[in-house]
């Protein structure tokens, strides 16, 4: 029970994680196509570079995050 309690818990932020590099992809779009909006600072938090950035951090967090839930949803099979 405890397993299965894990698994959901990092499916959950997985999903959490999905989303926000879902936000940061959108994100990284808008500042790309409005020169408007861009900083001249790199990295700086209102560029399309810093918003890629963190869109792909949290898409690497989100697959360890279902590997985590993977792996304890076996575990939970295992000890049936």
């Amino acid at each position: 029970a405890d397993h299965l309690k894990l698994a959901r818990h990092f499916t959950a932020m997985a999903e959490k994680h999905e989303a926000e590099a879902k936000e940061h992809d959108e994100l990284a779009a808008e500042y790309s196509r409005n020169p408007q909006m861009r900083g001249k600072i790199p990295m700086a938090p209102n560029t399309a570079e810093h918003c890629r950035y963190f869109a792909e951090h949290c898409r690497n967090a989100a697959k360890q995050m279902r590997s985590m839930a993977a792996d304890h949803e076996a575990m939970a099979k295992a000890a049936q």
